[in-house]
């Protein structure tokens, strides 16, 4: 999993995105690059988001990205378990 894959498990932390978005927090975007975020989702989630983009644009496709780490985690603990 990519370095900004991992990274965006953490938005979860940032349960206050109606008040802070932390796609335009200094403290958030301090951590991984807003453009990492944003050339991740738009290569794997087939997104259009730009460095205008909002956290709600981002929310949207985070399902995605959930539904991928898991198949993810799930794929290497069936490797790991057949050896």
């Amino acid at each position: 999993m990519s370095e900004c894959g991992c990274s965006l498990v953490h938005l979860s932390n940032l349960h206050d995105w109606k008040t802070v978005d932390p796609m335009q927090s200094t403290s958030f975007m301090a951590q991984i690059s807003q453009v990492d975020v944003i050339m991740y989702i738009n290569q794997y989630h087939m997104a259009n988001l730009n460095e205008d983009s909002t956290f709600e644009d981002v929310a949207q496709y985070l399902p995605h990205v959930f539904d991928k780490i898991k198949a993810n985690l799930e794929y290497y603990l069936t490797e790991l378990e057949d050896k």
